[in-house]
C-alpha cells in the first residue's frame, strides 16, 4: 500500500529504471516517481518520492539513462531531464500536438528516440524534433509506436507497432517491415507488438 514505509508512491507502475549506482526509479500513474535504494534487491529502501507540480496527475511513461547523474523522464506530453542528486526537473520538450501522445523512448548516441501515437520522433542534442511516419513506408494501420529497441550495431532501431515489427535505418531514415527481412512469417507477426528484446546468443 502507498502509505507503508518502503512502498511505492502508487499502486500502478508505468516505467522502471535502475541507475549505475543501483538507484531504482519507479514511475507511477499520477503520483510521481519513487526513488529506492536497490543495492539489495530483496530489501528495497525508499529514498524519496519525486512529485513536483509539473508531474502531478501525469503518468510517467518512460524513465531512462541520459548524461551523467541525470535521467530522462517522459509523460504523455512532456520530456524532462531529472537530476538524481538534486531531484530537480528541467523541461526539455513540450509536445504542442493535440493528438499525439508520447509513449516510450530509447536513448542512443546523444539522441532520444521517442515512440508516439503519430510515429517515431527524434529529439536531438539541440532539443529539436524530427518526425518519421511509419505509414509513409508501408501504409499500415496507424503510426502508434509501442516499443523501440536499438540494434546491436546501433545503426538501426527495431520498432514495435500496431502492425508488427519494423526496422528503421538511422542513416537513411527508411523503414522496412519484418516481412521484407524474413520470408514466410506467421500471420501473427503482423499483429500488435508491445515489447521487444534482442537475443544475445
Amino acid at each position: 500500500q502507498p502509505d507503508l514505509l518502503d512502498s511505492l508512491a502508487a499502486d500502478t507502475t508505468f516505467s522502471l529504471h535502475v541507475t549505475a549506482d543501483d538507484i531504482l526509479l519507479a514511475g507511477s500513474d499520477g503520483h510521481g516517481i519513487t526513488m529506492m535504494d536497490a543495492r539489495d534487491p530483496l530489501d528495497l529502501k525508499k529514498m524519496a518520492i519525486i512529485n513536483p507540480p509539473q508531474l502531478n496527475n501525469k503518468s510517467i511513461n518512460y524513465i531512462g539513462p541520459a548524461s551523467a547523474g541525470k535521467v530522462w523522464v517522459m509523460t504523455f506530453d512532456t520530456i524532462w531531464l531529472l537530476n538524481i542528486k538534486t531531484q530537480e526537473l528541467q523541461r526539455v520538450f513540450e509536445n504542442e500536438s493535440y493528438t499525439a501522445e508520447l509513449l516510450t523512448a530509447s536513448y542512443l548516441d546523444g539522441n532520444l528516440w521517442v515512440g508516439t501515437t503519430e510515429g517515431l520522433w527524434k529529439l536531438d542534442q539541440n532539443n529539436s524534433i524530427e518526425r518519421y511516419r511509419v505509414i509513409d513506408a508501408d501504409f499500415h494501420r496507424n503510426n502508434r509506436i509501442n516499443s523501440i529497441l536499438p540494434s546491436q550495431d546501433s545503426q538501426s532501431l527495431w520498432i514495435g507497432t500496431e502492425s508488427g515489427v519494423h526496422q528503421f535505418d538511422i542513416q537513411t531514415s527508411a523503414f522496412k517491415n519484418l516481412n521484407q527481412l524474413i520470408k514466410e512469417l506467421p500471420e501473427e507477426a503482423n499483429d500488435v507488438v508491445l515489447s521487444l528484446a534482442l537475443d544475445q546468443f
